[in-house]
């Protein structure tokens, strides 16, 4: 079991787990489950009750993965997502017992090495108690509640690898798969097009009308939400910070170092490389070798065509062997003292380092300056009120956030003790609004059930490590059905694609029987207008012959004897019908088989059939379940 945990702790299982157990208290905190709430029941499973905050958590989060998944949320409160959840609530609940009745449990001993797992709770890669405790406190978590709620989902997955992993693939089946992954396809098809129609189309009132109610849906206008909040900023608050002279020069002189440059020099070296391990009489070849460049460039050489032309240090020989100025501290240590202990001209050597020997000349030095108080006080001054606003800014924020949830129903309280301005912003949707307001955590806290259904002040939420921003609702705007009269030319816009498309569709299925018996391909396309594409040895996984939704289309067309041609038809999402036939097929050679892609097939196969057995299994724990929705609840 804990192999299985360790095997997926850096994939899906760990994201998955983690996410389900750590979002939802990183969004709605501890506060929302000391909070009273109501008793009402949106669901239950053999008598076992789903209540509304349950449901209202696992909504939101929903909400967010989809999100995530389209990039915009304006059309995902409608009654498919509520579904999804209330579904996803009962399967959890069901498996919950299930696990219960097989008796699966998880052991300490698993369930601390699932843990240590989490890169949560790692440093370095190694499991950090005190991490741990951090970040549950941080999320409003106790140890024992979380590690509850782990013992669940670990048991859950226990139940899910039992299920999966009784199943075997046959090697017939692996062939088969294998023959149909690797076939080609002569492939024609010919596209009628749409957009030709759309300006011989002018829809009615009528179609206009039953276009807009049949889908209302496209036509909402976002949820919107107008916020008041406080917000804490140190940088703001640094600008207020009031110092005097003599904290300044304080600060100047326990930090002098800060505003002093140190000794700089500027080198060109000759690398003659030696190996860490190289043997004695290497070593010495080595140093005559150095000993040899040195005495050249004495002797009158450019030093920098030696170094272009012999120097084993690739990133300085392109250059003549310079180094540009470094202090102390940033080269090997035998190349420093040499280095520091010259005159500008001075050549020296063969000098002996990790990397080898060196010749080296001294160019140039830069000497040490220090700015004085003067000269450097707008530095000091900035740092002065940074850290000491830093220090204002940690008290400030516990205020804060004990007067904002002490005062759950204002803002004012916090803002009049800690000396803020309750400021507004306009309407955003849940895509965001401008500034501060882009970000998703504040998106994500503004639209929380908090906020728009309790009329609590959020969470403090935190924009960096010293800016922190506490909302409060002002005017909330559900989603709502726009009237006809502001998106008319919209819709008449999609009512013309949408008889367009239907005019291709009929026209192509005609066509489609006109080959069904018989008519020539060629003479079809003069008589018509059309224009035949020929592909010959299509594959499944070509992305370059074909366009996607043509080459699916190929490729389901039943094919079975050589010589003949079979069609089909398909809508796109254009507007556009495309006609597509099959004239030849390509069988691969299995005698010699590949053995990776072979067992890439055996484990494809393995994972569809685990995945089809995990449904039929949830499948048949809801069908034999007593299960009652409350959907007006919701």
């Amino acid at each position: 079991m804990l192999q299985s945990i360790r095997d997926r702790a850096q994939g899906w299982f760990a994201t998955v787990v983690f996410g389900l157990l750590l979002i939802p208290f990183a969004l709605w905190g501890v506060n929302w489950y000391v909070r009273e709430r109501s008793e009402i029941v949106v669901a239950k499973v053999n008598g076992t009750k789903i209540r509304l905050q349950e449901y209202e958590r696992a909504y939101q989060e929903q909400r967010r993965y989809m999100q995530s998944l389209l990039g915009d949320a304006s059309r995902l409160d409608g009654k498919d997502l509520k579904q999804q959840t209330i579904d996803k609530l009962i399967s959890d609940r069901l498996l919950e017992t299930a696990t219960q009745r097989y008796g699966l449990r998880i052991g300490d001993g698993d369930l601390v090495g699932a843990i240590q797992l989490f890169p949560a709770f790692q440093k370095d890669g190694r499991f950090v108690p005190q991490l741990y405790e951090n970040r549950l406190r941080d999320l409003g978590l106790s140890p024992a509640g979380f590690e509850g709620r782990m013992r669940v989902d670990l048991a859950t997955e226990q139940l899910h690898q039992g299920i999966s992993e009784t199943n075997f693939v046959t090697q017939a089946a692996v062939k088969v798969v294998e023959k149909l992954k690797d076939q080609r396809r002569d492939v024609v098809y010919a596209t009628i097009a749409a957009e030709p129609l759309k300006s011989r189309i002018t829809p009615t009132e009528a179609e206009i009308e039953d276009y807009y109610q049949r889908n209302s849906t496209r036509f909402m206008s976002p949820e919107t939400v107008k916020l008041a909040y406080v917000e804490l900023s140190a940088d703001e608050m640094a600008r207020e910070v009031v110092v005097d002279e003599q904290a300044l020069k304080d600060y100047y002189e326990t930090h002098k170092a800060t505003y002093s440059t140190p000794e700089e020099r500027s080198a060109s070296h000759i690398l003659v490389h030696v190996k860490k391990d190289a043997k004695p009489e290497e070593v010495e070849a080595a140093r005559k070798l150095a000993e040899g460049y040195l005495n050249e460039a004495k002797a009158g050489r450019s030093f920098e065509e030696i170094a272009m032309q012999k120097s084993d240090d690739v990133g300085s020989k392109a250059e003549g062997g310079k180094t540009g100025f470094f202090p102390r501290g940033v080269m090997a240590k035998e190349f420093e003292d040499a280095a520091f202990s010259m005159q500008p001209g001075e050549l020296r050597g063969p000098i002996r380092t990790e990397f080898g020997w060196h010749v080296i000349r001294l160019n140039e030095i830069k000497a040490a300056s220090s700015k004085t108080f003067d000269e450097a006080r707008a530095e000091v001054e900035s740092a002065v009120r940074k850290e000491q606003a830093e220090k204002l800014f940690f008290d400030e924020a516990d205020q804060l956030s004990t007067l904002t949830y002490e005062n759950s129903d204002s803002l004012e309280p916090a803002a009049k003790a800690l000396n803020l301005h309750v400021k507004e912003t306009g309407f955003f949707s849940r895509t965001g609004g401008e500034g501060l307001f882009a970000n998703p955590k504040v998106v994500e806290a503004a639209f929380s059930s908090e906020v728009i259904t309790e009329h609590l002040n959020s969470q403090p939420i935190e924009i960096g490590p010293t800016h922190v921003l506490v909302l409060r609702l002002v005017e909330h705007k559900p989603s709502a059905l726009r009237p006809l009269a502001d998106v008319r030319a919209e819709v008449a816009a999609l009512v013309t694609a949408e008889l367009a498309k239907r005019k291709t569709e009929e026209r192509g299925k005609t066509l489609l029987e006109r080959l069904a018996k018989g008519e020539d391909r060629d003479a079809l396309a003069s008589t018509e207008q059309l224009a035949w594409t020929e592909v010959k040895g299509a594959t499944r996984e070509d992305d370059t012959k074909l366009s996607r939704a043509v080459g699916r289309l190929a490729f389901r067309i039943p094919y079975t004897k050589q010589g003949e041609v079979r069609y089909d038809g398909l809508s796109l999402g254009t507007g556009d019908y495309v006609i597509v036939g099959v004239t030849g097929i390509g069988e691969p050679d299995l005698s010699k088989p590949n053995e990776d892609e072979r067992k890439a097939a055996r484990e494809a196969l393995f994972a569809d059939y685990a995945d089809n057995d995990w449904r039929d299994y949830l499948a048949a724990l809801k069908a034999g379940a007593k299960i009652s929705t409350y959907t007006d609840k919701l």
